[in-house]
């Protein structure tokens, strides 16, 4: 005769172990974006007897298959996470996160070869262009800022750049386009001096719809061979999905560029690399406690 437990915490466990240690994970991620620690059993006796045996009942449809997976919400906040420690400067640096990645190293010429190109996909307000400029800013060489709109944030990080900006009208940034694809076959040719060259598009959503095949006729080549003629892309974007940069399908493109995510495209993301195992408890805990959190390729960064 079949057992049926009479105790829901006992049918949870005898759930599938993938599922129910799925669900754990989720509960984990949740308590850790709401900024408490982690505890089951405090998780567990937070709800009914009715609750936990429909939490059961759901959990043992999404065995089956075809069926959605449940997204865990926590009701209420459980005891707040430490503060990390800070610094003499007051900076936060918490010593249990893996290892922070140094934004200067996108600019530093003797790391060309490890960072080509860079794109920051970052929210409406998370401060892309007023980091991004005052970080160009101390690059070698020359910079043409290629903008949209809002050029007083680069006149004032970034005085030396030459800045054009014709709100939605792009014909003076594709004429930059050309210009920057004549230097890099004159480069290519040795007719050219090869000193560091910054490109910076911001917006660069609306740049690509309003310049047809962009990304074939005038970005393709000069990203290919941005090492080695200097010329480095920047790229601006306020949506978190790399299709948004006209390159989709083109992965030997993509793998020049070096993604900073940054607001709530970063929390995603380590969620991500955390059920990969690339970061720890510590890290996410850690990006849910920044004021502006951040993410170079899979590694949390610091921004203050």
């Amino acid at each position: 005769m079949s057992y049926y437990p009479q105790d829901p915490l006992e049918a949870f466990f005898q759930l599938p172990e993938p599922v129910w240690k799925w669900h754990e994970k989720e509960v984990a991620l949740a308590s850790w974006s709401l900024g408490q620690d982690f505890c089951f059993k405090t998780y567990w006796e937070s709800m009914t007897r009715s609750e936990q045996w429909v939490l059961v009942a759901t959990l043992t449809e999404m065995s089956m298959p075809s069926q959605p997976c449940p997204k865990v919400v926590l009701r209420s906040r459980a005891t707040p996470l430490k503060t990390p420690e800070l610094d003499r400067t007051g900076n936060c640096v918490p010593s249990a996160v893996s290892k922070l990645f140094d934004l200067n190293d996108l600019i530093k010429e003797e790391k060309r070869s490890l960072y080509p190109h860079v794109a920051f996909f970052c929210p409406t307000g998370w401060g892309k262009d007023f980091t991004g400029s005052k970080l160009i800013s101390q690059a070698d060489g020359d910079t043409i800022a290629c903008l949209i709109k809002e050029p007083e944030i680069w006149q004032k990080h970034c005085p030396q750049a030459r800045i054009v900006c014709n709100g939605y009208d792009v014909s003076a940034i594709e004429k930059v386009l050309v210009e920057v694809n004549d230097r890099n076959e004159s480069r290519m040719l040795n007719l050219e001096p090869k000193t560091p060259l910054n490109i910076v598009f911001s917006d660069y959503p609306s740049i690509v719809q309003g310049i047809e095949d962009i990304t074939q006729k005038y970005i393709a080549r000069p990203l290919r061979d941005g090492r080695s003629n200097l010329i480095r892309y920047w790229f601006f974007i306020q949506e978190g999905n790399v299709e948004a940069l006209d390159m989709k399908g083109r992965s030997d493109l993509l793998k020049s560029i070096t993604m900073v995510r940054g607001g709530e495209f970063a929390i995603e993301h380590a969620k991500s690399l955390f059920n990969s195992g690339l970061l720890t408890k510590q890290d996410i805990q850690f990006l849910n406690g920044c004021d502006r959190p951040c993410i170079v390729g899979n590694t949390p960064a610091l921004i203050i």
